[in-house]
């Protein structure tokens, strides 16, 4: 689905751009499929699309998409599509199993440091003789 939106998108921006290489729509297209992010990847990203631009950004490591315009460009696209695409309910609901897992293990993870945080603070006092409920 990312990949057929954004390519369409591309299209129709690239019949507006001048100055692109002859094969740009072509290298636009790998560029997306290499650079495909992952729907956990986008949740991962806080479902911020300069965010998701970036962990896809990360995965071009080809030569020949480091030449400009295409980095560029591929941004430019990149961006302006996944801002429409999270904007969409339809879409966001698809990624709600996702991110309910993220958000399920970061309160497991907050309530882990928690107890351990409890745990050493009872040492503390256990250690020092402490009365936590004594005020000086």
């Amino acid at each position: 689905m990312v990949v057929s939106k954004l390519t369409k998108e591309a299209q129709e921006l690239f019949d507006g751009f001048t100055d692109l290489p002859d094969a740009a729509d072509a290298s636009f297209e790998q560029m997306v499929e290499t650079a495909l992010p992952t729907a956990q990847e986008i949740v991962d990203a806080n479902m911020n699309a300069r965010a998701v631009f970036r962990t896809t950004r990360a995965k071009l490591t080809y030569a020949d998409y480091q030449k400009q315009p295409m980095p560029d460009l591929f941004c430019d696209i990149t961006v302006h599509v996944l801002s429409k695409m999270l904007a969409d309910t339809d879409f966001a609901a698809e990624l709600m199993p996702i991110w309910m897992g993220s958000v399920s293990q970061g309160l497991t993870s907050i309530r882990d440091r928690q107890t351990q945080t409890h745990a050493m603070l009872r040492q503390l006092i256990d250690k020092f003789e402490v009365d936590p409920k004594h005020k000086d």
